[in-house]
């Protein structure tokens, strides 16, 4: 893929995104060398995911180098990003939603 320069984020940051014990298998059936996006989160039995890097990675499987990931975390930076997992947290009846692009120049 000469030429593609992907960008990967905002969204929330490896701190904040704890997934339950269950999560990991796929990941880690599909490629063992995936546990490096998951670190031990304070709950016992639970992870926290590296989401943005998780993504960075497949994206150079895919022959694409050039990834820029933002240092953004959506669940904290609540003046900037809305965040599903920050209103369900919180109790709230909605949340807004973000949007993604894709550019193609010739």
């Amino acid at each position: 893929p000469h030429g593609i320069i992907a960008a990967v984020g905002p969204c929330i940051a490896q701190r904040s995104y704890e997934v339950g014990p269950e999560f990991p298998e796929p990941f880690l059936s599909d490629d063992p060398d995936s546990a490096v996006f998951f670190a031990p989160a304070p709950r016992q039995d639970h992870y926290l995911f590296n989401l943005s890097g998780y993504v960075a990675r497949q994206l150079a499987k895919l022959g694409i180098l050039t990834v820029v990931r933002t240092p953004c975390d959506t669940f904290w930076e609540e003046g900037r990003f809305f965040s599903h997992r920050r209103a369900v947290r919180r109790g709230e009846p909605d949340y807004g939603l973000g949007l993604s692009a894709i550019v193609l120049e010739r």
